[in-house]
C-alpha cells in the first residue's frame, strides 16, 4: 500500500543524527542487551516474544501509525548505536524509514524487512495489483515473520541462541492455537461474508475461511466518492453482505452512510463492527509481550459474534 507522507528533509535528519552521538549521556540504549527498534506494533510482539530478556526493544510509529509517522530526533539516536531495525517491508513502512537507515550513521545497523520472508506463492495480491501488506494479520504468515526474527537474533548473538530456539518455538505454539481458536469460532458460522473498511483483511480471511467481498474507503481515512459509494452499496446488495469492519483509527462515518443507505433501500439492517488491524498501539499497550495474540482473539471474537447473527 502507497500511502503519501512528509518526509523529513536528508540534511535534517543526518543533522540529528550527528548531533545525537556527540555525547555519551546521548545513549538511549542499556549495556549488555541487543539493542532492537521495530517500525511498527505487531513487531514489538513478535522480537519481545523471540527475544526474552536478551534485548531492548523500541517501536518507532505507535499511536499515529505507519502511515502517518514522521521521523523524529530520537529515532536518529536510536538508529545510530541500534543492532537491528525490523521493518515490515512489502512498501508499508519503507517511505520513512529509508531515509532514516541511509542517514543514522551507523554501517553496523542490520535492516530486515520481515514481510519479504513470507514466500511468494504465499502473498495476496490486492485489486491494485500491488502485493497486500498486511501480512501480520495472517497467523500463518505472522509465524514465518517469527522464525525470520529467531533466525537473525541467533546470528547475531550465538550464545543464546538456544534461549531464542525455544522462545521461538514456544510463540508458533501460541500462534498455531490463535489459528485454531479463530477456525473454530468462524467454522460455525454460515454467512463468511464481509465488507472491510480498507483492503486489510486478506491474510485474516485467508487463514480463517472468510469472504472479504469488498472494502469501503480505498485510501484509509479519504472518503469515498459518488462513484465509490454506488459501487459499495450494489455489492452489499448483490452480496447479501450484513456485516461492515471499521477500524478504530478511523471515523465511522462512511460505514454508517452505508449502513444508512441500504437500510432506505430496502436491503436490510447490517451490523457494523471495529476490527483493528494493530497498526496502532500506545507505549502501555507493548508492555504487554502478549499484545498481539489477546487483540487478534478479541478481533477473531467480535467478528464472529456479529456474523453469527
Amino acid at each position: 500500500m502507497t500511502t503519501a507522507r512528509r518526509i523529513v528533509p536528508l540534511f535534517v535528519i543526518a543533522a540529528l543524527a550527528m548531533l545525537s552521538g556527540c555525547s555519551p549521556a546521548a545513549n538511549p540504549w542499556p549495556a549488555g542487551k541487543l539493542k532492537v527498534v521495530v517500525s511498527f506494533p505487531p513487531l514489538d510482539s513478535f522480537v519481545k516474544k523471540v527475544a526474552g530478556d536478551h534485548a531492548t526493544v523500541v517501536c518507532l510509529a505507535k499511536e499515529g501509525g505507519v502511515h502517518h509517522y514522521e521521523p523524529t530526533a530520537h529515532d536518529a539516536t536510536l538508529l545510530r548505536r541500534a543492532n537491528f531495525l525490523f521493518a515490515n517491508g512489502l512498501e508499508l513502512d519503507g517511505a520513512f524509514l529509508e531515509k532514516v537507515v541511509i542517514n543514522s550513521g551507523n554501517p553496523k545497523l542490520s535492516y530486515i524487512k520481515l514481510g519479504e520472508a513470507i514466500p511468494e506463492n504465499q502473498r495476496i495480491k490486492m485489486a491494485n495489483g500491488e502485493i497486500d501488506p498486511h501480512v501480520w494479520l495472517g497467523p500463518t504468515r505472522a509465524a514465518i515473520m517469527v522464525e525470520a526474527i529467531r533466525d537473525r537474533l541467533k546470528e547475531a548473538d550465538k550464545e543464546h541462541a538456544k534461549d531464542y530456539d525455544d522462545n521461538a518455538e514456544s510463540y508458533s505454539k501460541e500462534l498455531k492455537n490463535l489459528l485454531a481458536h479463530g477456525r473454530e469460532r468462524f467454522g460455525s458460522v454460515k454467512d463468511k461474508k464481509l465488507l472491510s473498511f480498507h483492503e486489510s483483511l486478506n491474510y485474516f480471511a485467508a487463514d480463517f475461511g472468510l469472504d472479504v467481498v469488498g472494502y469501503i474507503e480505498v485510501q484509509p481515512g479519504m472518503e469515498p466518492s459518488t462513484s465509490r459509494y454506488a459501487d459499495i452499496l450494489k455489492i452489499c446488495k448483490e452480496q447479501h453482505v450484513r456485516v461492515l469492519a471499521i477500524e478504530p483509527q478511523y471515523p465511522i462515518r462512511a460505514a454508517e452512510n452505508v449502513k444508512a443507505e441500504l437500510k432506505k433501500r430496502g436491503a436490510g439492517d447490517v451490523n457494523i463492527v471495529e476490527i483493528d488491524p494493530l497498526e496502532t498501539a500506545t507505549t502501555k499497550d507493548l508492555e504487554d509481550p502478549d499484545w498481539y495474540t489477546k487483540k487478534m482473539t478479541e478481533n477473531i471474537d467480535k467478528l464472529a459474534d456479529e456474523l453469527s447473527k
